[in-house]
């Protein structure tokens, strides 16, 4: 329901990146998110992630009504985002320093799914690294 980690500097596989420009490519409202894109890369650039969370940089894929424009596409990090305490989430947001009450199963297979993906990749010779979602879209 709430979209404050989207907020977070996510890292995604070069492969995940693919997989999000096709997705973007099929969206009707194409140039909106591209523009967004953009924006966020730029104002993102160099940052580290306690940057990024202080500058509340939202997800360049967030639409204005906090909805992921390619949720069904949405890389293996952001699928083990979960919180349940929206709350907590909307007051750790505001700035102060909670822990976000997280199910930590989804977060742990997703880990391992990523990791997993990364030795695939790696066996069949393509590029592991991870790269901030919010830069590198572009």
């Amino acid at each position: 329901g709430c979209s404050f980690c989207c907020h977070q500097m996510v890292g995604v596989t070069l492969a995940e990146v693919a997989l999000l420009r096709e997705a973007i490519a099929t969206l009707p409202n194409r140039a909106a998110v591209e523009a967004r894109i953009k924006d966020v890369a730029e104002r993102g650039k160099g940052l580290t992630q306690a940057q990024w969370w202080a500058a509340k940089l939202a997800c360049p894929l967030l639409d204005d009504a906090g909805k992921c424009a390619v949720h069904d596409a949405r890389p293996l990090p952001c699928r083990a985002m979960n919180s349940w305490n929206a709350e907590t989430c909307h007051r750790s947001f505001a700035g102060e320093r909670l822990q976000i009450p997280i199910l930590a199963a989804p977060q742990r297979i997703h880990a391992h799914a990523q990791l997993g993906l990364a030795k695939a990749l790696a066996e069949g010779g393509e590029d592991t690294r991870v790269v901030a979602l919010g830069t590198s879209l572009i």
